[in-house]
């Protein structure tokens, strides 16, 4: 993507892939222990029941149609 080694300024590098000079230089934050331990548990979830997290239905057993 983008290459701040390259001749080329990163400005110009930015506006060829139409992106915002801004994104470019963005650092995200460091995750906190806490907030990776609680999605790797969310993940768990997810992966123990695909599908019925955020569905706006209730597909579990016994669930009315």
């Amino acid at each position: 993507m983008i290459d701040k080694a390259h001749p080329l300024p990163i400005l110009r590098q930015a506006e060829l892939l139409d992106l915002a000079r801004s994104s470019v230089h963005y650092q995200p934050a460091p995750m906190s222990e806490a907030d990776l331990a609680l999605m790797a548990a969310m993940d768990e979830i997810h992966l123990e029941f695909p599908g019925s997290a955020g569905s706006g239905t209730d597909s579990s057993p016994g669930a009315s149609s």
